[in-house]
C-alpha cells in the first residue's frame, strides 16, 4: 500500500472544540502491520491500553474464519505525527490522508479485532502470503494528537458508550 490512503473528513466537537477525523477502508493486513498499541506494562507505565486476552482473540479468529466473520464497526486510529489531509478539490471532505512510512498508527479501539484477524492470518499463512486473508476494516483515523488526546478518545470510547437495552 502506497503511503497514503483515500478518506473522508468530517467534524465533531469534543470539549468544546472542532476535531477532525477521517473515515476510510483499509485492508487488515496493512492495519497489523502499521499498527501499535500503547499497552501499559513495567517497559511501558505511561501506555493505557490493557493487555491482550489470548481468549479474545482466538474467539475474533474463530469468528472471521468459522464464515461469520462480520466486524463492521469502525476501528480507532490515531497517527501521532507525520500525516496530513490532501483534499481531492478546494474545501472538498473528500481526499487522501497521507502519511510518513515508519510513523506508526496507534490503535486506541479495536485491539482484539486487529490481533484476532493477526490470528488467522497467521493460521492461514502455511505455504501462503498473509495478506490473502482478503479482510478490509472500517476506520476513523485521527492525525497530530497527542498521547494524552488520545487515551481521552479511548476513554470516550470505551467509557461513555453504553449498550442498548
Amino acid at each position: 500500500m502506497s503511503n497514503s490512503i483515500t478518506v473522508q473528513k468530517f467534524t465533531q466537537r469534543h470539549k468544546g472544540k472542532p476535531v477532525d477525523l477521517y473515515l476510510a477502508v483499509v485492508p487488515a493486513a496493512e492495519i497489523i502491520r502499521r499498527g501499535k498499541v500503547d499497552v501499559m506494562t513495567t517497559a511501558n507505565p505511561a501506555g493505557y491500553q490493557r493487555m491482550l486476552s489470548a481468549t479474545r482473540t482466538r474467539q475474533i479468529a474463530k469468528y472471521v474464519l468459522g464464515g461469520v466473520g462480520l466486524l463492521p464497526t469502525s476501528l480507532g486510529i490515531n497517527i501521532r505525527s507525520g500525516a496530513r489531509f490532501e483534499p481531492s478539490e478546494p474545501d472538498s471532505r473528500y481526499g487522501r490522508l497521507r502519511f510518513d512510512e515508519g510513523e506508526p498508527w496507534y490503535v486506541y479501539e479495536g485491539q482484539h479485532r486487529t490481533s484476532g484477524l493477526q490470528e488467522c492470518m497467521n493460521r492461514l499463512a502455511i505455504g501462503r502470503n498473509p495478506a490473502e486473508l482478503g479482510y478490509e476494516l472500517p476506520v476513523t483515523f485521527s492525525i497530530g494528537f497527542s498521547q494524552r488526546e488520545e487515551m481521552d478518545l479511548f476513554e470516550v470510547v470505551n467509557k461513555e458508550q453504553r449498550p442498548v437495552p
